[in-house]
């Protein structure tokens, strides 16, 4: 995933002349170019978008029936990448157990963006007791 997905859907929105999700798209790429100070990595695109998608369930927590909030949520999810399962995450760690470091190489060069690095964590903390 990178900005350019995100330019080329906010460029499709304008042509459509919707201005909402202009708005939204144009938002979503100022967040993932903040939070880079160079051309933004497919991994700190990813941290915006569930960042985006985090503020989104705290809003229909409020307002559940919020359509577009929930339409923004819906679709900046389906552009994530599918976490791995706690047992894929248990078997890396599992062979990894010599420090945290090791295990969080390991756990990042085996899923890449797909591994929640707080659940590794707290697997490793927990085989090591």
């Amino acid at each position: 995933m990178d900005v350019n997905l995100f330019k080329k859907y906010r460029d499709e929105a304008r042509r459509e002349k919707n201005t909402e999700n202009v708005t939204f798209f144009s938002t979503v790429i100022g967040e993932i170019e903040r939070v880079s100070s160079k051309i933004p990595t497919s991994e700190e695109c990813v941290k915006a978008i569930k960042k985006f998608v985090k503020n989104a369930e705290e809003m229909l927590a409020e307002c559940p029936d919020n359509a577009r909030v929930r339409w923004e949520k819906e679709f900046l999810e389906g552009l994530l990448p599918k976490e791995v399962s706690e047992e894929q995450l248990t078997e890396v760690v599992s062979k990894n157990m010599s420090n945290i470091g090791a295990a969080m190489k390991a756990i990042k060069e085996a899923f890449g963006e797909a591994a929640n690095m707080q659940k590794a964590r707290e697997i490793f903390n927990t085989l090591k007791g």
